[in-house]
């Protein structure tokens, strides 16, 4: 079967990882009473998206750092770092470092500082000096968890819209899931296929629609 990165999915039933239920309990938490109509996160004018993405290089990162490894939708989990005190716990929902902005997921484990053999394969020792660790940045305020309801309500919504295209299309794909990046700077639509999918102009008309990058 043809894999494509960030396009094999999870099952449906590991593709949320926090639901709605889930969101107003931990808003309920933070005492929030209406979470529908969230002021904005200022995380913008904190972290600039243009200087988020590269992470840092791991023998440049604080050797007090505490690791985390994070997990987002579609059973999608990546290790970071912060040498914020105190240090977030299991089941912290964090913002942290993504792909020319934010995102926002939930730690799953809190790690001992790894050894740079376990991040790059033995026969890749040339790539030792180019590992970087991405950032856990902060804690996640109340309207920035509000968000994410809107978010997985929109992603529902994306995902019917792009599997109506492909079967417009008649492409040989199934598309399973889609997730917005938590500042919708970017948005992932995983597929399955049996072999290589020519899928450029689905690509154009759904940034058309929503204005954003899309990956597949």
């Amino acid at each position: 079967m043809y894999q494509r990165r960030h396009s094999l999915a999870a099952p449906a039933t590991a593709s949320v990882a926090l639901n709605n239920e889930q969101l107003i309990e931990e808003l309920q938490r933070l005492g929030v009473d209406d979470p529908n109509q969230p002021p904005q996160s200022d995380i913008a004018a904190q972290y600039p998206p243009d200087k988020m993405g590269k992470g840092v290089v791991f023998d440049q990162i604080p050797h007090d750092a505490v690791f985390y490894v994070i997990d987002f939708k579609g059973a999608r989990s990546d290790l970071f770092f912060s040498v914020q005190q105190p240090p977030f716990k299991s089941g912290d929902l964090v913002l942290v470092e993504a792909d020319r902005g934010h995102d926002l997921g939930k730690v799953k484990s809190v790690e001992q500082r790894p050894q740079l053999d376990r991040l790059v394969p033995a026969n890749e020792e040339d790539r030792k000096k180019d590992v970087h660790v991405k950032r856990a940045l902060r804690a996640a305020q109340a309207n920035e968890i509000a968000l994410m309801m809107t978010k997985n309500q929109d992603e529902a919504k994306a995902l019917l819209v792009c599997q109506s295209k492909v079967k417009q299309k008649r492409l040989h794909m199934q598309v399973v899931d889609a997730e917005y990046q938590w500042d919708r700077r970017k948005l992932t639509f995983y597929f399955v296929a049996e072999r290589r999918v020519d899928f450029r102009d689905l690509v154009r008309e759904l940034f058309k629609l929503y204005k954003t990058r899309i990956w597949m």
